[in-house]
């Protein structure tokens, strides 16, 4: 791979989100720079891994919701109406 020297103005703030111009972060791989790839620091790549975490734990909490629990009736047994004759 060709090295090359970078101008402050190619140069963009590849481990900061902010100041970033949109579409110039390639899915996880880093920013392209005028067809040089430049790789997401590590730091970068743990932030994106955590959020991803946190996005997820947070789906599951929201799901996991407390059931109710029905209380039971107790039956009531009914008493025999069979009067005996004397």
């Amino acid at each position: 791979m060709k090295t090359r020297t970078w101008s402050q103005e190619t140069l963009l703030p590849h481990n900061s989100t902010t100041g970033q111009l949109p579409g110039l972060r390639a899915s996880g791989l880093g920013v392209k720079v005028g067809g040089y790839r430049m790789a997401d620091s590590r730091q970068d790549k743990k932030k994106k891994k955590k959020k991803k975490k946190k996005k997820k734990k947070k789906k599951k909490k929201k799901k996991k919701k407390k059931k109710k629990k029905k209380k039971k009736k107790k039956k009531k047994k009914k008493k025999s109406r069979i009067t005996v004759a004397d």
